[in-house]
């Protein structure tokens, strides 16, 4: 009886969230719903032996979509709305994304040397680089950009400042990863594509530049360095990332001054 209350409650937040306010507590309730009809679907993949990754990760694609859909009528449309961006500003924000992943890394390695992560604790079977870069980056750029930034940071921002709601969704982000190591990286970066999603009012730049991440995190992962493993960048190599943030975000400034003025 317990049970069925409370799937209840979760199935209730999920149909009304256009009633009332998209508070945080309904989108914790939202991200639940999502991960337990995840979790059944893998029960039913397991059942029928196609629980492998591409399986598994299409069931979240799926859940994803079946989630935005239920929100509200046009909820998926409005999600990938494509918005034209000139390749200039793509190309800034890539160069400024670059220098922000060697900064973050840098500070995940700072965070391990106070909260190592355990021996073994993400072990396991290594898959090809192909399928690691498929179900490790493109998959979940799309998937966890769709919901986090396309489904709960944009009805976040109807109700709370631009500030909170960034935050908010950067939390969920780091929280729904369901450990602490993974949750420090994912919130730093949860921020910052949360500010591209708030700035440029599109989903895109964000799901490619999170698969771009997942594909250079796979690429360390095919290294001789564990994941976990604490390796602090030289000198040079953090300057680059200072230099490289700094100087796509001066990109920015300046074509976005260049527009305004154009506008006038």
């Amino acid at each position: 009886m317990a049970e069925y209350k409370l799937s209840s409650k979760i199935i209730a937040a999920g149909e009304a969230l256009d009633k009332g306010a998209f508070t945080f507590k309904k989108a914790l309730l939202l991200c639940f719903f999502a991960d337990g009809l995840w979790f059944a679907a893998n029960m039913v993949l397991g059942i029928v032996h196609l629980d492998s990754g591409f399986f598994s990760s299409c069931a979240y694609l799926g859940v994803v979509l079946f989630t935005a859909a239920r929100t509200s009528k046009d909820e998926l449309r409005r999600i990938f709305v494509w918005r034209t961006m000139p390749v200039h500003i793509w190309a800034a924000l890539l160069i400024m994304f670059f220098g922000f992943v060697i900064l973050s890394s840098e500070f995940f390695n700072l965070f391990l040397t106070v909260f190592p992560i355990p021996e073994g604790l993400f072990g396991g079977k290594r898959e090809s680089l192909l399928a690691a870069i498929v179900l490790g980056a493109f998959f979940p750029g799309f998937t966890e950009e769709t919901f986090f930034r396309g489904i709960l940071l944009r009805r976040f921002c109807r109700v709370y400042s631009r500030r909170k709601a960034l935050l908010f969704s950067a939390a969920l982000f780091g929280i729904m990863h369901l450990n602490p190591w993974q949750a420090v990286n994912t919130f730093i970066v949860g921020l910052f594509l949360g500010w591209v999603y708030c700035r440029y009012k599109s989903i895109w730049p964000c799901i490619f530049l999170h698969a771009y991440h997942n594909v250079l995190a796979n690429f360390m992962l095919y290294t001789e360095k564990p994941y976990g493993a604490i390796f602090m960048h030289p000198l040079w190599v953090n300057i680059s990332g200072i230099t490289l943030f700094g100087l796509g975000l001066l990109m920015l400034i300046v074509l976005y001054n260049h527009t305004e003025t154009k506008q006038e």
